[in-house]
């Protein structure tokens, strides 16, 4: 059993009746008709009435056995199935049962939205021999902690973790061991892996292939061109311009800097003469005023 922050109590176990109080949105309102399912039930702090109630199984067995609830009045709960269809989210860890036999089955983590309609993630949890969830706590970041033994060398582990393989089975000191489990809040985001970068037909990634065509391209460029100032009447004010010349494939382009620091789309400012087209056009800087008046 468990508590929340408001004095409701959170109760699991197993039942075979098919008349047990079930409130009616409930996730599961009906007995699976297996030999028992969990029940998940919420009592009001008052204890005078359900909040909700639920099945919880398939059409094998199940067996509940630790409860717990997370800042959010979410409950997660864990225990035993032999059912090969117990409710199980599409994201899950593990998705499907993975035990050998109905009386030989898997432990369970399911994660029970707070109005016990909705199930935020369901997953089995366990490899070809018995297993079976005992106990689990939650943190203060609502990340799961699941306890529970298993009798299988091919139970679900980490590569970092303390214990990688079996230790009772494998060198025959003992029948199962123990096992411990962290699942995140978004059990989602620890299966992320970075994505690889775009490759061309070389191998190489296109995005150092562009860095060296840009790159060659620069190397190509010949010296920057002056950027000429001018002061020149616009509207009836005075107003002052840089002019960046730079040397495009049909002539010379500028660009014009305002006062505030933005461009103005480039203009065509000059173009080689069609009668001597090998001239080389110079850029010159130059002061123009004009009076005030038309």
């Amino acid at each position: 059993m468990a508590v929340d922050s408001d004095g409701n109590a959170y109760v699991t176990g197993f039942t075979a009746s098919a008349n047990f109080p079930i409130t009616p949105a409930a996730f599961q309102p009906l007995f699976a008709r297996g030999l028992f399912d969990v029940f998940v039930t919420k009592v009001h702090s008052s204890g005078s009435f359900l909040v909700y109630s639920t099945y919880l199984g398939g059409g094998g067995e199940e067996r509940g056995a630790g409860i717990a609830v997370d800042s959010s009045g979410n409950a997660l709960v864990t225990g035993f199935t032999g059912s090969t269809d117990f409710p199980t989210t599409p994201d899950a860890l593990q998705p499907t049962f993975g035990g050998g036999s109905p009386f030989i089955g898997d432990a369970f983590v399911t994660k029970l939205d707070a109005a016990g309609a909705v199930l935020v993630y369901s997953s089995y949890l366990g490899g070809t021999d018995g297993d079976a969830g005992k106990g689990i706590a939650v943190d203060t970041a609502d990340n799961a902690y699941v306890t529970g033994h298993t009798g299988s060398s091919n139970f679900p582990t980490t590569p970092r973790a303390f214990q990688p393989t079996g230790g009772g089975l494998i060198n025959g000191s003992g029948n199962v061991d123990a096992f411990v489990a962290k699942f995140g809040d978004n059990p989602l985001s620890t299966r992320s892996r970075k994505a690889p970068q775009p490759r061309s037909a070389s191998g190489r990634t296109t995005v150092r292939r562009r860095a060296s065509s840009a790159a060659a391209a620069s190397s190509r460029q010949t010296s920057p061109p002056p950027p000429p100032c001018q002061l020149h009447r616009n509207g009836g004010e005075l107003d002052r311009r840089q002019v960046q010349m730079s040397a495009g494939r049909n002539g010379v382009y500028r660009r014009r800097r305002t006062d505030h620091g933005g461009y103005v789309r480039p203009q065509r400012a000059l173009a080689p003469s069609p009668r001597n087209p090998s001239s080389r056009l110079q850029v010159l800087q130059q002061r123009v005023t004009r009076s005030s008046s038309p």
